[in-house]
């Protein structure tokens, strides 16, 4: 039986910069066939080599049998290039090698690091796709989609957020070309959670019916919490000892809380 079904599955490895569609790849490709997707993390699957293998039969095991489109994010884990000093995870990657061989289903893996994967893995998968950082034309239409999609949901909720679309999309290209020169454009990913924190902001315990300053909130909240941004060089500011001013409880309302003033309440 195993000789049988040896090979006769679909790998598909999708490797790119996080937030530029790889997940989003998976489960379109899931909905156009028609199929459920099942979807793994490394951390689902264990960190020794038998219980891997065995979490690792038990899932592939179980989408074969449910007819699933598998997707192991983020498998970089398995796919590293194997070392003779590192004992424990040549293991780990003959084991899942063992897996890959064997599996009859469709299989999606993503990574961010196709140049450290090890060479064995290669001919084990039928297509590999590489994904680029977004570009411009990428990121306007990413915004174009989420506002349509916002409108689309604004025809039947009760509670509708009212926006400038024009606006937003002239926002979406501005901020784009000013980040651009320092290497922070935004991926596919904080642009959603951009949308994310407005509407949740929109929607606050039900009271704001509308906000106009819709852009700005997802700037201020998904902008300044980290810096510099993840994967620079430049350090963190260095930590100064806090004033009694501002020891001393603020009289005004928080940044997050000044920018709602731009929506009104029912």
């Amino acid at each position: 039986d195993l000789v049988q079904s040896k090979e006769q599955g679909l790998i598909i490895l999708l490797h790119g910069p996080p937030g530029s569609g790889k997940t989003s790849t998976a489960e379109t490709i899931a909905a156009y066939t028609w199929r459920p997707l099942y979807s793994l993390t490394c951390g689902d699957l264990g960190s020794g080599s038998t219980e891997s293998e065995t979490l690792l039969d038990r899932h592939a095991s179980r989408a074969e049998k449910w007819g699933r489109v598998l997707l192991l994010d983020e498998a970089d884990v398995f796919l590293l290039q194997r070392d003779w000093t590192e004992v424990s995870r040549n293991a780990l990657v003959s084991v899942f090698l063992r897996q890959l061989e064997y599996y009859s289903g469709i299989l999606f893996l993503t990574t961010n690091r196709p140049r450290t994967m090890d060479e064995a893995f290669k001919s084990r998968i039928h297509i590999s796709l590489r994904y680029p950082s977004i570009d411009l034309a990428s990121t306007e239409q990413l915004w174009a989609n989420i506002i349509r999609r916002l409108e689309t949901e604004n025809e039947w909720v009760e509670i509708k957020i009212k926006f400038d679309r024009n606006r937003l999309l002239a926002f979406a290209e501005k901020h784009y070309k000013r980040r651009e020169q320092t290497g922070t454009t935004w991926n596919g990913r904080q642009i959603r959670n951009a949308f994310q924190t407005a509407l949740a902001q929109g929607h606050a315990g039900r009271k704001l019916s509308h906000c106009n300053n819709f852009h700005r909130l997802a700037v201020k909240e998904t902008t300044n919490p980290l810096s510099p941004p993840l994967g620079t060089n430049k350090p963190y500011p260095s930590s100064r000892p806090i004033s009694k001013s501002q020891a001393s409880p603020p009289s005004k309302p928080p940044q997050a809380a000044t920018a709602r003033s731009g929506c009104a309440s029912n």
